[in-house]
């Protein structure tokens, strides 16, 4: 008989509730950005002037949802998008001032999640769980169609 693995519906179900739980704490905290905003933010704070490409690369977003949410985020002036010198085809992407009044608060949020997440792990178990996480990850993207 073959064992049932749950660990996909695993991950999905955590995506779901931990995507809730934020929402919720952005809310609360009045971080006036959605958890895809802030992914994106989070990526544009460790490396601001980012091309959209690798943009889409480091917050794993699809092309079509990442281009609509940077328009909003563009047009609430969260960011800019700019060509650089002499490259029409390649677009920046820069965090504005008013997107960097959140960083503080929203990596102090980004702190409470793993302290919630990693309730009673200890400091091996939890190096161990994201190393694992992370040989998930290269598999499923080994294999994208």
């Amino acid at each position: 008989m073959k064992i049932k693995r749950k660990g996909g519906f695993l991950i999905s179900q955590i995506h779901r509730t931990s995507g809730r739980m934020f929402a919720r704490k952005l809310k609360i905290h009045k971080i006036k950005i959605n958890p895809g905003q802030g992914r994106i933010l989070f990526a544009l704070w460790e490396k601001d002037g980012i091309s959209i490409r690798d943009l889409a690369k480091r917050t794993s977003l699809g092309k079509s949802t990442l281009s609509t949410m940077l328009k909003r985020m563009r047009d609430d002036e969260y960011l800019k998008i700019e060509h650089p010198p002499g490259n029409e085809r390649t677009k920046l992407v820069y965090v504005l001032q008013q997107s960097k009044q959140f960083e503080l608060s929203f990596q102090k949020l980004s702190e409470e999640m793993n302290n919630i997440y990693y309730k009673d792990f200890t400091n091996e178990e939890i190096i161990e769980f994201e190393e694992n996480l992370e040989r998930v990850l290269h598999n499923l993207k080994e294999h994208k169609d």
